[in-house]
């Protein structure tokens, strides 16, 4: 009872002081959890009564209540948004993890299938309008197959499309995706391989 008094005092004083900017509360929010988080039972209880006195704030000032956790100025918010990251760790990387990357895997394969100007980097297809590519103009999609010179990659030449109007850069960006796969496959078979040889001993 004695540190949740004195914890709770000393967040309060602090959030009184004028000269406690928000980016101070926001660092002070980040450490305080950083201390807690083996204690996240404690952690909460604290984090509730600090939730309870900003909401009380809120109403007391007549600020817009849409608004009240939108700034993370306060320490409270700033350790609500470290307490949702903490317990969420588990649940994105054991379940959801792998389904929020295969989204955005297909959303940026499905945005780059289009013309992408690369020096703006606005986009035919593009989920924001300000990165719109407005410009109209024809263009073909083009496949090259590239030649693999290694000995143990024994998989034939690997298509590649492109767009007839990319740069050379971007094309180049795609080559190098396709050597990191590559490298990997062959990392595999010689994992493979290996663990195959020692089963064998």
């Amino acid at each position: 009872m004695v540190l949740q008094t004195f914890f709770l005092t000393m967040v309060r004083t602090m959030e009184a002081n004028k000269y406690f900017l928000g980016k101070d509360r926001v660092y002070v929010g980040s450490l305080v959890m950083v201390v807690l988080q083996e204690k996240m039972g404690y952690c909460t209880e604290m984090l509730k009564q600090l939730l309870r006195e900003l909401i009380d704030r809120t109403v007391e000032k007549k600020f817009q209540p849409k608004i009240l956790f939108r700034r993370s100025e306060s320490v409270a918010e700033r350790m609500l948004a470290a307490w949702f990251t903490f317990l969420m760790h588990d649940y994105l990387r054991n379940y959801a993890g792998k389904r929020l990357y295969d989204l955005y895997w297909g959303i940026k394969q499905q945005m780059e299938k289009g013309p992408q100007d690369a020096i703006t980097l606005e986009a035919r297809y593009s989920l924001s309008e300000e990165k719109l590519l407005r410009a109209t103009f024809e263009y073909k999609e083009l496949t090259i197959f590239i030649a693999s010179d290694s000995m143990t990659y024994t998989q034939p030449d690997m298509p590649v499309r492109v767009l007839d109007c990319d740069t050379i850069t971007q094309v180049w960006f795609f080559l190098e995706f396709f050597n990191i796969v590559v490298f990997f496959i062959m990392l595999d078979q010689n994992l493979s391989r290996f663990i195959s040889v020692l089963g064998r001993r």
